[in-house]
């Protein structure tokens, strides 16, 4: 699950297949590592691993239909929503190789390198507008939870947008280093404005962003 970076990058039905494959026959234990917390973006997956290891033969749409309850009557709109980062992410396979190779980098460590080409900033729409009609569903009398649950995923998409625009800057080698730091700044602002909601863990992000972007001009440079 080191994959993904801070991106929708999902694969629940993928990841659950195979957990349960093992778990049919003859794994005796699990061992799980690499929560990178990222759960604004990745939390149907993050939270069918998480079940899988005390109920690990569960159907998986009952285990998924758990997730998005919590999001009262907007359930079915949050998941049109995941699903469709689901099929997004499922055919990005040939893309994130091809990206891998033209550049030379891991997918491990570098994967901010590549985000902008695999999460377009077109995609990126598109799963705002799906996110914007599951907010549609809800009226002024649904719990307020529910609101802000939606809002939270939204929150998420917002960081994921922002780190696609500075990795879209650190990619060009004509952009100018006051644009670099400006994006991220608005980057810094935005982590620190949610930080106390649990929409990512940062240090995985950063640890990537470090590996993508430390020898480029700009990149070290004191925020304005």
């Amino acid at each position: 699950t080191l994959d993904g970076y801070t991106m929708p990058h999902i694969y629940p039905r993928q990841m659950a297949d195979a957990f349960q494959h093992y778990a049919a026959n003859g794994s005796l234990g699990s061992d799980f590592d690499s929560l990178t917390g990222q759960w604004a973006t990745q939390g149907p997956m993050l939270y069918l691993l998480l079940r899988l290891q005390t109920h690990p033969l569960a159907d998986i749409d009952d285990l998924l239909d758990e997730y998005y309850s919590g999001f009262g009557v907007a359930a079915d709109a949050v998941r049109a929503y995941f699903d469709y980062w689901e099929r997004y992410s499922m055919g990005l396979r040939t893309t994130i190789d091809q990206a891998k190779q033209r550049h030379g980098v891991s997918r491990f460590n570098k994967y901010a390198w590549i985000s902008h080409e695999l999460f377009t900033l077109d995609a990126l729409a598109e799963g705002r507008r799906l996110l914007e009609q599951a907010a549609g569903v809800l009226t002024d009398a649904d719990k307020a939870v529910y609101h802000d649950r939606i809002a939270f995923l939204g929150d998420g998409l917002t960081h994921a947008r922002l780190c696609v625009e500075v990795a879209t800057l650190f990619a060009n080698d004509e952009a100018l280093p006051e644009d670099r730091r400006a994006a991220l700044a608005a980057l810094g602002r935005f982590r620190r404005s949610v930080e106390d909601r649990f929409v990512a863990a940062y240090n995985w992000p950063g640890f990537q962003e470090r590996h993508s972007w430390e020898n480029i001009p700009g990149y070290d440079d004191p925020e304005p």
